[in-house]
């Protein structure tokens, strides 16, 4: 699981509004800040991004702007969302 927060070990573990879980591919790089979900969970791109990895630009890059689904049961705290995002000088 990742934690969504801009320093992630900061935030206390247990709170589950603040975990999104990836595989380690996209956990990277979302950790390299390549791209993010914005409030209404639309995908952002870094426009710096340039995969080498082509699963990496059909699964981010090419779905730029588009909502990402998320299960019923996740919920992701929208100060989460927002404190990183203020940290990111591209969104």
């Amino acid at each position: 699981m990742h934690t969504l927060a801009a320093k992630p070990r900061s935030r206390p573990r247990g709170d589950d509004e603040n975990v999104l879980a990836m595989n380690a591919l996209h956990h990277r790089a979302f950790d390299a800040n390549l791209f993010t979900l914005d409030d209404e969970r639309r995908l952002q791109v870094n426009p710096q991004f340039d995969p080498g990895h082509p699963f990496l630009r059909e699964t981010i890059v090419a779905r730029a702007e588009e909502a990402v689904s998320l299960p019923p049961e996740v919920t992701i705290a929208p100060e989460y969302l927002a404190e990183r995002n203020q940290s990111l000088a591209w969104v």
